[in-house]
């Protein structure tokens, strides 16, 4: 499995809620937590994503 780095992980992040995959929220009990929550969009992910993840 490839290493990502932490600004790696966030510019797909980024990228998977601009095209609305995921929705990001700040965790009510850590502010400088995030937490991803995958919306019915993702469904649309092309299966070679499916596998890998």
């Amino acid at each position: 499995m490839p290493y990502w780095g932490l600004s790696q992980t966030v510019r797909i992040i980024d990228q998977l809620a601009a095209v609305g995959y995921v929705e990001r929220a700040r965790d009510p009990a850590d502010r400088r937590r995030f937490t991803l929550t995958a919306t019915a969009a993702h469904r649309r992910w092309p299966k070679w994503c499916k596998e890998i993840g």
